[in-house]
């Protein structure tokens, strides 16, 4: 699943970010000639940037793109058998090594993950194999 610029309009907000930046990197070094020390050049971007608002809309927008990006892979890990089962086992391993169960209680809480891990991948590839 890839929602990528899905939420932020096809990738507009990818566009309008790099185009901010580009906007940005281009007053520093057009000011840069000019200034005499940083001060003036930070005072001159500043001047230059009345349009700071639109450059930082596009920087938050480019930003929060790829934050949707990644939580939306993360939402299709989550819903992923091989994934949850491995967290699973990771957690009832953690609890053995704690002392919290014995061998015998992780061999059957380890089956019984895999067994529904497997019928869950099963049911999701609804024959394709699993």
């Amino acid at each position: 699943m890839n929602l990528l610029g899905t939420v932020t309009l096809w990738g507009f907000g990818v566009v309008v970010g790099v185009i901010g930046v580009m906007a940005l990197i281009y007053w520093v070094l057009d000011e840069w000639r000019d200034a005499n020390d940083i001060n003036e050049l930070v005072e001159g971007v500043g001047n230059r940037s009345g349009s700071a608002i639109v450059v930082t809309m596009g920087v938050l927008l480019t930003i929060g793109d790829q934050i949707i990006q990644l939580i939306t892979d993360l939402v299709g890990m989550i819903d992923a058998p091989v994934v949850v089962g491995h967290v699973v086992g990771g957690i009832l391993g953690w609890l053995g090594l704690q002392g919290l169960i014995t061998n015998g209680q992780f061999l059957a809480l380890f089956g019984i993950v895999t067994v529904i891990a497997l019928i869950w991948r099963a049911s999701k590839t609804s024959g394709r194999g699993i």
